[in-house]
């Protein structure tokens, strides 16, 4: 049996009032250990640790877990326990997708993206990956996406020496085109916020659940593009979103605007490799 951390199995005693029967370690991506974790009652879990992750680190994906659940719409695993070091989760059973499994993801996201929300950003800072993730509003939504998501990593990724410090000058413009790029007329709703194809997962019924939110709200567009950068989603779930909520004129460049964010998470998190497609992007919506 794989050993989980002693104080991660003392929690999970004292949270749940059973004992851990067996742990086995499973894939749970570059910043957490993971685990299936069987308890003597029999119920299994999905046991997220770190050993020493920044303050609320799991409180904060928690609290956005039973924010998105509130919806009634995308489904979520349900948050079991969490402490300083560790989130406990419902295990999801892996399974394959079925005929019209992915149309009724599109339809059920699109159900997030119009569920209520007071305006843009969140109550409280997050995470994206293990990266600050600063949520305050802003006077308006363009500002938002400037002066929370592209400036501060902007700033990080020069200052580390992964983007030429030129890139700094783009800013002001980049600020000036987002104004018509992204249009006054932003209806904003809750958002996944990290909605790579990794974090939508397929269980052993053939529904599709979403795992490892950096939430907040924002525009639907948000969550397409990141849907769109690195792929894994079939046409058909594009499609039902867009029925459900006809985008917008002038979507290409704003995905491109919004897809700028994820591209300088990849930068800071993973290197150089990611740079020059976002110095790309970043020029394209400066011109």
């Amino acid at each position: 049996m794989t050993r989980i951390p002693d104080r991660v199995r003392e929690a999970l005693v004292e949270e749940t009032g059973a004992h851990v029967a067996s742990a086995t370690a499973v894939g749970g991506g570059c910043i957490n250990d993971a685990y299936r974790v069987e308890l003597s009652d029999g119920t299994t879990l999905f046991v997220k640790t770190h050993p020493s992750p920044p303050a609320d680190f799991f409180a904060i994906e928690a609290e956005g877990l039973r924010w998105i659940a509130r919806t009634r719409t995308v489904r979520v695993p349900e948050v079991v326990c969490h402490g300083d070091c560790y989130l406990a989760l419902e295990w999801i059973e892996p399974g394959h997708p079925r005929p019209g499994t992915w149309a009724e993801f599109g339809e059920a996201l699109a159900g997030l993206h119009s569920a209520p929300a007071h305006g843009h950003g969140w109550h409280r800072d997050g995470f994206i990956g293990d990266l600050p993730q600063p949520n305050a509003p802003a006077p308006d939504w363009t500002t938002f996406w400037l002066e929370r998501r592209i400036r501060p990593l902007t700033l990080r990724a020069v200052g580390e020496g992964l983007l030429p410090q030129s890139t700094l000058r783009m800013l002001d413009d980049v600020g000036d085109a987002l104004v018509e790029i992204l249009g006054p007329d932003v209806r904003c709703g809750p958002l996944h916020g990290d909605l790579w194809s990794g974090n939508a997962m397929v269980d052993h019924t053939g529904s599709v659940v979403v795992v490892d939110p950096a939430p907040y709200a924002g525009d639907p567009d948000v969550d397409v593009a990141m849907m769109s950068l690195f792929g894994g989603f079939p046409p058909e779930c594009l499609h039902a979103h867009d029925a459900a909520i006809p985008p917008r004129e002038g979507r290409p460049l704003r995905i491109a605007a919004y897809q700028i964010y994820p591209l300088l998470v990849h930068t800071v998190l993973f290197g150089s490799s990611y740079a020059e497609r976002a110095l790309a992007t970043l020029r394209r919506i400066a011109s």
